[in-house]
């Protein structure tokens, strides 16, 4: 590999050619958190996206990895132990994805095909296509069941399992899963889609507006902008829905 094909791999992570591999790490980690697939898992085009983009920074870290273990410069991979307070963070090594600590060290082992950023101490993982959540121990907190899997937001998470559904901290089922689509719980409440339409569910599964947009975005502030029969609407969180 050329000095030139090794500074555009660190353009790919945006970085001048050269730079530390500790700064290559850190920027590789950084923009697959931005290029996640699972940001978008309602989003075809966006979802596919960012799968291509994806791919790339991948081959840019390996490349940059591979030439960081050459003899002139190669570093051991420290590992330790995970601990419950640690702040873990994804990363792919030939092919499969891992967590380590801020220092860099290996605490749960490369063994997924997919791994996600924790939230309120769990994190989504895949292997074969089937998802569930590992704890900062490494050790699976809800098996491997869902076919998609968000993350935690005031103790549910969006899952599916045919169709999606919410579940608990604990795996089971807090909103069973009847919807066509959905989005992670904002606010305390939930946007989601059956027969057509959109609505709003609370952390409990009951309704606070009935299906019946065309288009409904996330809480935010108080509220949520949504489209029926081409007229926008602000909706509030205690159900009242507003012209724009």
């Amino acid at each position: 590999m050329t000095h030139a094909d090794l500074g555009a791999f660190y353009a790919v992570l945006e970085l001048p050619a050269g730079a530390p591999f500790d700064e290559a790490r850190s920027a590789y980690r950084d923009l697959v958190r931005v290029w996640h697939p699972d940001r978008f898992a309602n989003d075809v085009r966006l979802r596919r996206r960012c799968e291509e983009k994806l791919k790339v920074l991948n081959d840019a870290y390996h490349r940059i990895e591979k030439a960081q273990q050459s003899p002139a410069c190669a570093t051991p991979v420290k590992r330790q132990p995970a601990y419950a307070n640690s702040s873990l963070s994804p990363f792919l090594h030939r092919g499969k994805w891992g967590y380590v600590d801020a220092r860099g060290c290996v605490c749960i082992p490369q063994v997924y095909d997919t791994a996600a950023d924790f939230s309120e101490g769990l994190a989504a993982v895949s292997q074969n296509g089937a998802f569930g959540y590992v704890n900062s121990q490494g050790s699976l907190a809800i098996d491997l069941r869902f076919s998609s899997a968000g993350p935690f937001s005031e103790g549910l998470a969006l899952v599916k399992f045919g169709r999606y559904g919410y579940i608990g901290l604990d795996g089971e089922w807090v909103i069973k899963p009847r919807f066509e689509a959905a989005l992670d719980i904002r606010e305390g409440l939930a946007a989601v889609k059956m027969d057509g339409k959109w609505g709003i569910l609370d952390t409990r599964g009951q309704w606070v507006v009935y299906p019946r947009f065309d288009e409904l975005n996330p809480f935010e502030s108080g509220r949520a902008l949504a489209r029926e029969a081409g007229r926008c609407y602000a909706v509030f969180r205690n159900g009242e829905v507003r012209p724009v």
